[in-house]
């Protein structure tokens, strides 16, 4: 140490060097401690997966409901303060048109069943929630109808449209279920007092 000067203080560059080395050294034996751990889960998974399609849907259904779930009371809500799947808007005679569509925070966290390979998702059919309006931010491309323009006769089935829309948000879902199982597929269902209304496909 030169007389009268300071403690030598390693340089910043150096520092930050050495400190990025040794936390790479570090940082790839907790990978490869993860790694290995997550290996020994994967073999445990394939080795307790079931042999058969059908027995694979069942498994898959599992986390396939719950993200069915998850993406449809969180992604598909119109607002926070309305979680509203809307499906189409009616005219009033005064005031600002009703709001139709099914309320997103009644749906089961159990949506789906099996049917052999098929995983059958079933909603309540539309209905009436609210006024709303027209010029509100998301629903500038919900159909405005009059009351004579719904019907399967005259056009507009809203139990087909709410088949449409979920098979819409549901699309990647219903991509993954085909590639895992062989032979599977997502089934939407709207079921009302009077049974199925509409029925659709992922």
């Amino acid at each position: 140490m030169v007389e009268g000067a300071g403690p030598v203080r390693p340089q910043g560059l150096l520092v930050l060097t050495a400190l990025v080395v040794i936390g790479m050294g570090g940082g790839a034996v907790l990978y490869r401690n993860r790694a290995a751990k997550a290996d020994e889960m994967i073999a445990a998974i394939h080795a307790d997966a079931p042999s058969t399609p059908a027995g694979r849907l069942e498994r898959w259904m599992t986390i396939g409901s719950v993200q069915a779930h998850h993406r449809l009371t969180k992604v598909a809500r119109f607002s926070e303060e309305m979680p509203w799947l809307v499906t189409h808007a009616v005219e009033a005679e005064q005031g600002e048109p009703w709001i139709w569509g099914i309320m997103v925070d009644e749906l089961p966290r159990d949506l789906m069943h099996q049917e052999e390979l098929v995983a059958v998702l079933s909603l309540p059919a539309p209905r009436r929630l609210g006024r709303g309006s027209m010029a509100a931010n998301g629903m500038a491309h919900v159909p405005l109808l009059r009351a004579s323009d719904i019907g399967s006769e005259q056009g507009f089935d809203p139990s087909a449209r709410l088949v449409e829309l979920v098979d819409w948000f549901l699309e990647r879902l219903g991509g993954a279920l085909e590639r895992d199982v062989e032979g599977a597929r997502l089934e939407i269902r709207v079921v009302d007092k009077m049974g199925e209304s509409a029925i659709g496909g992922g």
